[in-house]
């Protein structure tokens, strides 16, 4: 078992990977879900929800917490977190990378956010990256990543606490995870063998496979074919791209084989799932 971070468990959570290749945005937003029962799962990323409409427990670490309309959720570093017994819940997801926060003298390792905030300020600032993100001017970029940082430095003066990452209670483990995981990330367009990973971790195979099928929750493989699908839903969202080439971008050297992973962890072929992005469905 694998304690980090204020002893939260981390055991039985996925490390859940974020990708951030697309137009130069390092974030992921969301700015309509509809409540589904989600994963129990951590990431190094700080992960704000705004909660439109509805009520959902979360399960917070060690905690369970409610949420409802008008609320900010704000998902800690390294926290272990998962939505359930939603009813009616409709929310919008921020996710940002942690090096565009360090890059701009915000270490989300270092603070501790509350996790429940009810301010119409921090609501009014979370609506203008929406308002930023639906624009379409020459300026969009520059006006999300202005956005961003204006949200995420008055929660962190508001509602954040610097709080030191203790390293004696981090796992050598977790971190060398963590490094592999970065060089699949960044690697993801290329052939990446179980044997490149352990060695640029500088551990043996049998060691690397097991550390890393123990924090994540899953094979290297197995990883790897996930973090790929998701890189290809977020070009076949924001490109218009032959689905072959979005295939060949994603290290998949093999069609045939990329549609069949792609739909095991879909449900849907690529294809499918174009079509489902131009109708507006997904």
């Amino acid at each position: 078992m694998l304690l980090i971070n204020n002893n939260i468990l981390l055991s039985s959570a996925v490390y859940e990977p974020h990708i951030f290749k697309v137009n130069e945005l390092p974030f992921i937003f969301h700015p309509h879900i509809t409540h589904t029962q989600g994963q129990y799962n951590t990431h190094e990323n700080i992960e704000f929800l705004y909660i439109v409409e509805g009520n959902a427990k979360l399960r917070y670490g060690t905690e369970i917490i409610s949420m409802c309309g008008g609320q900010i959720i704000t998902i800690n570093s390294h926290i272990p977190h998962q939505v359930f017994a939603g009813d009616n819940l409709i929310y919008k997801c921020l996710i940002i990378d942690k090096i565009f926060s360090k890059e701009n003298g915000i270490s989300p390792e270092d603070l501790h956010f509350t996790p429940t905030v009810v301010n119409p300020k921090a609501v009014e600032l979370f609506e203008h990256i929406a308002e930023e993100y639906a624009s379409t001017d020459a300026f969009r970029t520059a006006a999300i990543k202005s956005a961003i940082l204006d949200f995420l430095i008055f929660m962190c003066r508001n509602y954040a606490t610097v709080q030191k990452s203790d390293t004696s209670a981090e796992s050598d483990t977790y971190k060398r995870v963590q490094i592999a995981i970065n060089y699949i990330k960044d690697n993801i367009d290329k052939k990446i063998t179980v044997d490149d990973i352990a060695a640029y971790v500088r551990i043996s195979k049998y060691h690397f496979l097991r550390q890393f099928k123990g924090i994540t929750g899953k094979t290297v493989v197995s990883y790897i074919n996930q973090l790929r699908c998701e890189y290809a839903k977020q070009l076949f969202r924001t490109s218009d791209l032959p689905v072959k080439e979005v295939a060949g971008m994603c290290g998949f050297d093999n069609f045939s084989y990329f549609a069949k992973i792609f739909k095991e962890y879909n449900g849907i072929t690529p294809r499918q799932f174009v079509m489902e992005v131009k109708e507006g469905k997904i």
